[in-house]
């Protein structure tokens, strides 16, 4: 049976908080480097594919959005900015943990936020049809996306974009990154997620 949008959700933000967690009881430098890879990349991946699927959908059925993700889509921007970072360092740099903790505090917050107000909010304004359309966008879109960030936070981008512009945009840039990420993610090591069984 295929998954429904928040369940797409949730299930990634409960994958981050799983790997973070392995990463904290981890002693082994290598395990640690394949465990911060994987966390980069289901951040990198999830971010985006809210921005294309979850937060396009608020902007166009959602009256009151500005609101609603306004402050959600300026977190996505600090803690993309703060993926780039980690995606530039090494588990043994120093502060790395440092910045890995405050990257997921911010994540974390960001998830209740999207948990408690965002997706409740749509599934209440969406109909049953259209929160499916939107679960089977979101697995399609989720196979596209960049798996590693390409921004620094030194560039000035305003995410806040008409919701049709972000949707093409975003995916435009997707398709067209995605096999570069691939090729670049070859020489990294990543742990395996066993999304059945978090």
């Amino acid at each position: 049976m295929a998954k429904s949008l928040i369940q797409n959700v949730t299930e990634d933000h409960l994958v981050i908080k799983t790997l973070y967690a392995m990463f904290r009881d981890e002693d082994n430098t290598v395990q640690r480097q394949k465990i911060a890879n994987t966390i980069i990349r289901e951040l990198t991946v999830h971010s985006v594919t809210e921005e294309i699927v979850l937060y396009c959908s608020v902007d166009k059925y959602i009256p009151d959005r500005k609101m609603i993700v306004g402050e959600a889509r300026e977190e996505h921007f600090a803690i993309q900015n703060e993926i780039f970072q980690l995606d530039n360092m090494k588990v043994t740099d120093p502060n790395y943990g440092e910045k890995l903790d405050n990257t997921i505090r911010k994540f974390n917050k960001h998830a209740c936020q999207e948990e408690v107000n965002i997706l409740p909010k749509l599934k209440e304004t969406l109909s049953v049809e259209q929160m499916n359309k939107l679960a089977r966008q979101w697995e399609k879109d989720r196979a596209l996306v960049p798996t590693r960030k390409l921004c620094h936070k030194k560039l000035k981008f305003k995410i806040i974009i008409n919701a049709f512009k972000l949707h093409n945009l975003t995916s435009k840039a997707s398709v067209a990154t995605n096999p570069f990420d691939q090729a670049r993610d070859i020489n990294r090591e990543y742990v395996e997620i066993d999304r059945n069984n978090l």
